[in-house]
């Protein structure tokens, strides 16, 4: 197996099952402390993400600069985390 690669992502600190997790701001993906979280196809396409002509998956960008430029998920009371992602 590669190993990780590294990446900034921004998420929305919410509260589910009454535990507090890590929100997607671009989907309602919950991100659970302690947990892995596994991509898969949120439009029920029946493959394995990434897949070819597909958005799904587990996006990241290579720097903080990157974050703030993109906008990707960056405002205010937002959590900004490093991120390990892999291929399993």
């Amino acid at each position: 197996m590669p190993d990780p690669l590294l990446g900034w992502r921004g998420f929305d600190l919410v509260s589910w099952d009454g535990q507090p997790c890590l929100r997607s701001p671009a989907k309602l993906t919950v991100w659970y402390p302690g947990q892995a979280m596994k991509a898969r196809c949120s439009k029920g396409l029946g493959h394995a993400p990434p897949g070819d002509g597909c958005s799904c998956g587990i996006y990241a960008t290579a720097s903080l600069h990157d974050l703030r430029e993109w906008d990707f998920g960056v405002g205010e009371g937002t959590v900004v985390a490093l991120v390990a992602l892999a291929v399993t």
